[in-house]
């Protein structure tokens, strides 16, 4: 898992390097862009790091976050900060209340931007914390995101999914 998250930090990190000057561009990158890119690589590693072994998990490893990396940046552009708060008050309302299989929507009337959010599957890890998968589709600056993952309660009640956000 160390592994992941360091290739996934600097594949992020020099993918968002300014090839002309040398200088690093993250400084001119939004909050959503900076924050999208880094939990897509660490996503795209991680699922990449579950394919083969040896020098091909390596591979896909790296594939995995160069995908992720561009697919985070892409989301991030999209979507504006109270976007991610709506977003992120519609699924923890969902996981907290709603049955597997029954859709919420959300809607930011700021931006435009909305989605729907349901539950999937629900489950108790080894260690006994409940968890719930998800699907998530966004309705962003004229296209349609879809996403899956897993999120798990926390003692306080709050859900949290695998990569730190849920989305």
């Amino acid at each position: 898992m160390r592994k992941i998250v360091a290739v996934s930090l600097i594949l992020a990190t020099s993918a968002c390097a300014n090839v002309d000057g040398g200088m690093n561009t993250v400084r001119n990158m939004t909050a959503g862009q900076v924050v999208g890119t880094i939990a897509g690589a660490y996503v795209g590693g991680s699922l990449g790091a579950e394919v083969g072994g040896g020098l091909g998990q390596l591979i896909s490893t790296s594939i995995g976050v160069v995908l992720g990396t561009g697919g985070g940046y892409a989301a991030g552009t999209l979507l504006a900060p109270s976007d991610y708060a709506f977003y992120n008050d519609n699924a923890q309302q969902t996981l907290s209340v709603e049955n597997n299989g029954v859709f919420t929507k959300w809607s930011n009337p700021e931006t435009g931007n909305g989605g729907i959010f349901r539950a999937t599957r629900s489950f108790t890890t080894g260690d006994g914390r409940y968890c719930r998968e998800f699907r998530a589709a966004m309705a962003v600056a004229g296209t349609i995101e879809n996403r899956k993952g897993a999120a798990c309660q926390q003692a306080d009640g709050s859900w949290r999914s695998s990569d730190d956000e849920l989305g």
